[in-house]
């Protein structure tokens, strides 16, 4: 299983094993709260490579088919947990990935190939934006996706009540662990705010490390949620077909005479 949707999927849960790169991000894990993805194109790694150790994954984005360059940045990141966003990802392409220790892979549903759901190697993290509704939801579920990465149109902080209700619209639609992408430090109110509606990690870019610090600041310092809210209720429901539904025997048949 990816460990990185292994992580996403114990958020709140007590004391998860670390999975990220160096001793601060084992540190910081240990409080167990949200996930921080660091965001960057391969050729900005090296620059990046110290606030990559402060994440607890790195997410590499690629527009281009030339494996040479996701190699070589797969090498400066053996050992520790990345994954890759592509906009259409090839099955061969995600084989290749998989075999170059990618753990996870973040796409969009249009141009990939319906392929790589069949590769068991890696999570598999499908993009959605706030146009999300109940029937491509109901979709989704449908197929062997991991997680949801969520992209909001327009994201405003301090964040209100509003813009927290639209969240929570999108996050209610899938039993599923949701990333959302933010592009600047979230505050520990606003931290708070976004686990308490089911967000259990961020997108960040790399090369903003002070966003990310503070960020990762804020999350340390969130105390442990005491009751875990349960979402089933409020999920597009999973019904098959040919399931019977019970009858309430205490409601009289329709030939039962008074």
């Amino acid at each position: 299983m990816s460990k990185f949707i292994d992580m996403l999927s114990k958020v709140d849960e007590q004391a998860p094993a670390p999975m990220g790169f160096g001793m601060r991000n084992r540190d910081r894990r240990a409080a167990n709260a949200l996930a921080i993805a660091g965001t960057t194109a391969p050729s900005g790694l090296t620059k990046a490579k110290v606030a990559a150790e402060t994440v607890d994954a790195v997410l590499l984005t690629s527009t281009d088919k030339a494996e040479k360059t996701l190699d070589k940045a797969a090498s400066k990141l053996k050992g520790g947990l990345w994954g890759v966003r592509g906009r259409a990802v090839s099955a061969n392409q995600a084989r290749h990935l998989a075999e170059s220790g990618c753990d996870f892979i973040v796409f969009d549903a249009e141009g990939t190939s319906a392929a790589l759901l069949d590769i068991e190697d890696f999570g598999k993290i499908v993009t959605v934006g706030d146009h999300l509704d109940e029937d491509t939801a109901r979709s989704i579920a449908g197929i062997p996706i991991d997680a949801v990465l969520y992209t909001p149109g327009e994201l405003d902080l301090p964040l209100t009540v509003g813009a927290l209700l639209a969240i929570s619209r999108v996050r209610g639609l899938l039993d599923l662990p949701y990333i959302m992408a933010v592009s600047e430090a979230i505050t520990g109110d606003d931290i708070a705010a976004l686990r308490n509606v089911g967000i259990a990690g961020l997108v960040m870019d790399l090369s903003a490390p002070d966003d990310i610090a503070s960020t990762a600041k804020a999350i340390a310092s969130l105390p442990r949620r005491k009751n875990k809210p349960n979402r089933s209720s409020a999920l597009v429901p999973r019904v098959a077909a040919d399931q019977p539904q019970e009858l309430d025997e205490d409601y009289p048949d329709e030939d039962e005479e008074y």
